[in-house]
């Protein structure tokens, strides 16, 4: 069985990616984070409405503001790397078979063996294959043409976990 897509490696794509490889891997990391920021904030606008300005008020302000801007961040320098890559703002072709996943664009070609692959995870919106913890390929649906399932089954033959979220 041989499964082929197609997706174009820009920004927009990896984009959404970013957001579901955070929530995947640091999903805990997340809430609590803006569990925090929002407990932060709220203490240093009462006591700062309370009581007035004053040092602890300022720094939960700063600190609360700074746990929910954190990702914003992190996204924009995930996407500046991804400006470095091979390929990127290329169209680029996969070829996902029992021997592996090909990948070939007009300025590279590249194969990976399955036992290279760590993990792949399957969102309504696409999959994201891992080949460790934090590197990863995005391929959104639409570029699988609703072959996703099979995708998922090819992988799981090939002693690859799957996840489904």
């Amino acid at each position: 069985m041989t499964i082929t897509a197609q997706s174009q490696f820009h920004d927009e794509v990896y984009a959404h990616a970013y957001a579901k490889h955070a929530w995947h891997r640091w999903r805990f990391w997340l809430l609590l984070r803006t569990l925090v920021a929002i407990g932060c904030l709220a203490y240093g606008g009462y006591t700062m409405i309370m009581v007035g300005p004053e040092m602890m008020a300022v720094l939960s302000i700063m600190v609360g503001t700074f746990a929910l801007v954190r990702p914003i961040i992190w996204k924009i320098l995930y996407l500046r790397r991804m400006r470095g890559s091979a390929g990127y703002g290329e169209l680029v072709s996969y070829e996902f078979s029992p021997a592996g996943i090909s990948m070939a664009g007009a300025s590279f070609s590249s194969e990976v063996a399955w036992d290279k692959v760590y993990e792949l995870v399957v969102f309504p919106a696409g999959v994201l294959i891992y080949f460790d913890k934090r590197q990863h390929l995005w391929l959104p649906d639409h570029t699988i043409a609703g072959e996703t399932s099979q995708l998922a089954e090819l992988a799981r033959q090939n002693g690859v976990d799957v996840a489904l979220r």
